[in-house]
């Protein structure tokens, strides 16, 4: 039931400093928030609104953007490994994994000679040390890469 002249109201009564309560009271039978529905559609602004005006009815200055400043991570801790490490240069069997073993991908899973790193993994990981390193890189590197 908004019709142009209504909202034209509401642009008018916005621009002199009314309230969206006051304007909905001013109509009756209207609520606050399909004042404050009806000045969005419309990008009509109120007086007070919330973030725009300070309480003193001043324009709330714009805040400065703050300096991202990169906080590297800390270094992935290294464990001795309590089972022994499988030869590096041959990648171990899905049959082989075990808790304690990198599951990183090695060759392509279509061919017969793949397999996975076998390292010690990570305690919480499932990488070992040097593809963690690869796998969880930082924000700020991830997007200088680019």
């Amino acid at each position: 039931m908004w019709t142009e002249e209504r909202v034209a109201v509401v642009r008018t009564m916005a621009d002199q400093g009314y309230s969206a309560q006051q304007i909905a009271d001013h109509f009756g039978g209207v609520s606050r928030n399909a004042v404050v529905g009806i000045g969005f559609r419309n990008k009509i602004k109120f007086h007070g609104q919330a973030g725009n005006m300070t309480r003193n009815g001043q324009p709330r200055p714009k805040p400065k953007p703050k300096p991202r400043v990169f906080k590297p991570k800390a270094t992935i801790p290294f464990k001795e490994p309590k089972t022994p490490i499988p030869d590096p240069s041959k990648p171990i069997g899905i049959m082989e994994l075990t808790a304690e073993t990198s599951r990183w991908p090695i060759g392509d899973p279509s061919k017969d000679d793949f397999g996975f790193c076998g390292h010690q993994s990570i305690d919480g990981l499932p990488y070992c040390q040097s593809h963690c390193r690869i796998s969880y890189q930082p924000r700020e590197e991830r997007r200088h890469a680019r």
